[in-house]
Formats: structure tokens, C-alpha cells, sequence
């Protein structure tokens, strides 16, 4: 086999192992359904509903929360969102809340995504770890 003929093969294996690799890479990449936006968030208080204050929430699904905290606490197949609370509302050591999201979510591959989650509801609602209501809108 000449240099050209050896050159040439080489060529196409780097592109089926390149090709491979971004595969992989993309299917890793998909395999957690997290992402970050700012929301309007209120909770039940003994007088109603507080005001809305902006947080940072994060949605996650059930089994993601259950392989991060190695545990089986979450339903597998329930969608939550953590809402992360500021330092200004930050009470008896309680840095977050993880609300278990009301109803169906159609995720069309199984994932949140930022540009399709405004397109299905602006609003969702549901209960955290510790009974509280949250609403949360954007």
C-alpha cells in the first residue's frame, strides 16, 4: 500500500471516530433534562399566597433527582423545579425548594428545553418536600 492509499484510509477512520464522538457527546448532553431560568415564584402562607418574588428555578426530572441524591425519593417520572432561594429569603437553613410540578409535561424526547417550556404553559403549580404551595410563573 503506498503513503496516498494509507493517508486516504486514515482520513475517513478520523471521521468515523469524530463522527462517533460528537454522537456520544451529543446523546450524553441530552441525557439530563436540566436547565435554569428566572421566574416569578409565591408560595401559601396561613394569609394566602405571597407576593411574587423573582428566583432562579431549575427544572429537573424525578430520576435525575433520585441519581443525584442516591436515593428513591423522587417519583421517577414526575417533573419538579428547584427554586433557589436568594440569601435575603433564606430561612432555618433551607437554601432551596424542590416542587413536585402538577400535572402532565408533554416533553416530546423526554427533556425541558428553554425555547419550547414558555410554548407549553406560562404558569405551573405544585407542592415542595415540605408541603408548602408554590406557584411559579415567567
Amino acid at each position: 500500500m503506498s503513503k496516498k492509499q494509507l493517508k486516504g484510509d486514515w482520513g475517513w477512520s478520523k471521521k468515523i471516530i469524530i463522527l462517533t464522538l460528537l454522537i456520544i457527546a451529543l446523546t450524553c448532553a441530552e441525557a439530563y433534562a436540566r436547565f435554569q431560568m428566572q421566574a416569578n415564584c409565591s408560595y401559601q402562607t396561613g394569609h394566602g399566597m405571597s407576593q411574587p418574588s423573582l428566583f432562579t428555578v431549575e427544572f429537573t426530572t424525578g430520576r435525575e433527582l433520585n441519581q443525584e441524591t442516591h436515593s428513591s425519593a423522587y417519583r421517577h417520572f414526575s417533573n419538579y423545579v428547584i427554586i433557589w432561594f436568594p440569601p435575603r429569603f433564606i430561612q432555618s437553613q433551607r437554601r432551596f425548594a424542590i416542587v413536585e410540578i402538577r400535572g402532565q409535561v408533554i416533553m416530546t424526547d423526554g427533556t425541558f428545553r428553554p425555547n419550547n417550556l414558555p410554548q407549553t404553559f406560562k404558569k405551573i403549580s405544585g407542592q415542595d418536600e415540605i408541603g408548602i404551595f408554590w406557584e411559579i410563573r415567567w
